[in-house]
């Protein structure tokens, strides 16, 4: 856990071998520490999120390679194809590219719908045909630490390298770096490959200015954490544990108390993870900016836990709303329901979709898909 005594002598122990060790080989330290860090937490599950990141590496390195050999025919035959030919063979190509994106897609998310929620869809049958003596057995999984977050940073790193955004990564221990950095695995943020990839890479020297500011964020993450989070969680659960002997004000209480808990807790844990980044010279991503200071409800989910909002409208919001199904959909609800709807439907749509998403990304329970709906 980040608020402990083991972890701040385990962060001391990285840091202190980190700068000694030569400039260019600090990342190894890194990667090192990443995977006890895993395994302290997760143990033989490490190979869970070993085979995510292999095959997120391989189906990207496949893309590049389907690309790039397109090209080179393209440039090699350039004088004896039609543009008509040339069009056919880039659309092949996108498409075998497309089916080798949506496999890996299909390995890693797979992963994690087993794990995490196969049980959960196992007991809606059950509940249907139990009373005719069917039941599928429920299995009780162990989930690796940080695989709701891990699996949507691969799926974003191959889509990035399908959509041409960046080439693939070379080398399979780094990109094992990428994948398992240990601030960053168990509450996010989300990273983007050309955001982070380069700087765990390179090796950063010792500045007594990033120390102190660091050592700062995570003080400040301990305030948040220890003091207010899991102080105010005792009246909290205690009317949420009891809600039927209380009523009007203390429920209310109750629901504003855990508001303050939750938002607590989260940006506590990205204050540990960003300043123990800042002590390796690493800057995360922001994933809170003064939500409960927001101007509205879109303003809101701006502010609250941005990487997770800037994945879903990148990797889900706008491949949906701006697709061909969806403009056809668009289509249809403007002959029936009039311009004014019929525009939004796709956009309205692809938002419910995204929040439904949302919701049941944060816990296997009806109540996470009743918030997100």
């Amino acid at each position: 856990a980040f608020v402990s005594t083991s972890f701040i002598i385990f962060l001391s122990i990285i840091a202190l071998v980190y700068f000694l060790v030569p400039l260019n080989h600090r990342w190894k330290v890194l990667l090192i520490a990443s995977y006890i860090y895993f395994w302290i937490n997760s143990e033989w599950l490490l190979v869970i999120m070993f085979a995510t990141t292999a095959v997120t590496f391989l189906t990207a390195a496949f893309i590049q390679k389907i690309f790039h050999n397109s090209n080179q025919f393209l440039q090699a035959n350039k004088s004896l194809l039609s543009p008509k030919e040339r069009k056919s063979h880039k659309e092949q190509a996108k498409l075998r590219a497309k089916r080798v994106l949506l496999g890996g897609v299909c390995f890693d998310l797979g992963l994690l719908l087993v794990l995490k929620y196969f049980n959960f869809f196992a007991s809606i049958p059950n509940q249907l045909l139990g009373q005719f003596g069917i039941v599928i057995p429920q299995v009780r999984f162990l989930l690796p630490i940080g695989i709701s977050f891990y699996t949507l940073q691969a799926i974003a790193y191959m889509t990035d390298v399908y959509r041409g955004k960046y080439e693939a990564d070379h080398d399979f221990f780094k990109f094992m770096l990428f994948m398992s950095y240990f601030p960053q695995i168990v509450q996010g943020p989300i990273p983007r490959y050309n955001q982070l990839a380069h700087q765990l890479y390179e090796g950063h020297t010792f500045s007594y200015q990033r120390l102190a500011f660091g050592s700062q964020l995570i003080l400040w993450g301990f305030l948040k954490k220890l003091i207010i989070a899991d102080r105010i969680a005792i009246p909290t659960n205690l009317i949420f544990d009891n809600y039927q002997d209380y009523s009007g004000i203390i429920v209310f209480l109750g629901a504003v108390f855990y508001g303050i808990q939750v938002y607590a807790d989260f940006s506590g844990g990205m204050d540990i993870a960003r300043g123990v980044s800042q002590i390796f010279g690493i800057e995360l991503e922001l994933n809170f900016r003064q939500p409960y200071f927001s101007r509205s409800i879109e303003d809101f989910w701006r502010r609250w836990h941005i990487t997770l909002g800037g994945w879903m409208r990148d990797y889900v919001f706008y491949p949906l709303s701006l697709s061909k199904s969806f403009a056809k959909l668009g289509k249809h609800a403007r002959n029936i329901f009039g311009s004014f709807f019929g525009k939004r439907l796709p956009a309205f749509l692809s938002m419910f979709i995204v929040y439904f998403l949302v919701g049941f990304w944060h816990g296997p329970e009806w109540k996470y898909i009743a918030y997100g709906v």
